[in-house]
């Protein structure tokens, strides 16, 4: 019981045994012997900027060409969305042509089929002027046959009466 109420002046269960005395907080050692990676990863951090550093210095002329092969890239690409751009301008228009002749022919058909409509209105119209012109003609020409038929009625009963 001594040693969990830590009576006995020990280090508690599970707590660590060594003590940090670096300058830099980092323990010599461990439990596990992984305090030598604290410090490693340190140095290589620094190692890596300064090499990192030097390859910028060192590799200059390949990225002063890698800029310019990019420039080469990005001109072409703009140079194609141009002429994509260009090429979705004259589909455009070509439909709006198309769209708009259609449009028009509609327009010219709609007016052409009410012009017709109209003449076949005036058609009906003439023939039925025509057809009630050929019956008042048929209605006078039976009158006047029958006028004429009367008056050689009368003509003859009166030469049948003078006779």
């Amino acid at each position: 019981m001594s040693r969990i109420t830590g009576s006995n002046g020990g280090p508690r269960p599970g707590q660590a045994f060594c003590r940090i005395n670096n300058k830099d907080n980092e323990p010599q050692a461990s439990m596990l012997g992984g305090a030598g990676l604290y410090s490693n990863n340190r140095s290589l951090q620094n190692n890596a900027k300064i090499n990192g550093v030097q390859m910028l210095l060192s590799n200059s002329d390949k990225i002063t060409r890698l800029q310019s092969k990019l420039d080469q890239i990005e001109n072409i690409n703009v140079i194609n969305i141009s002429s994509l751009e260009n090429k979705v301008n004259k589909q455009e228009k070509l439909i709006n042509l198309i769209t708009g002749d259609y449009k028009e022919q509609i327009n010219t058909m709609r007016n052409y089929i009410k012009s017709l409509e109209l003449k076949i209105k005036e058609l009906k119209n003439h023939q039925e002027e025509e057809e009630y012109t050929k019956e008042l003609i048929k209605t006078n020409t039976d009158k006047l046959n029958k006028v004429k038929n009367t008056s050689t009625n009368i003509k003859l009963t009166v030469n049948e009466l003078q006779n």
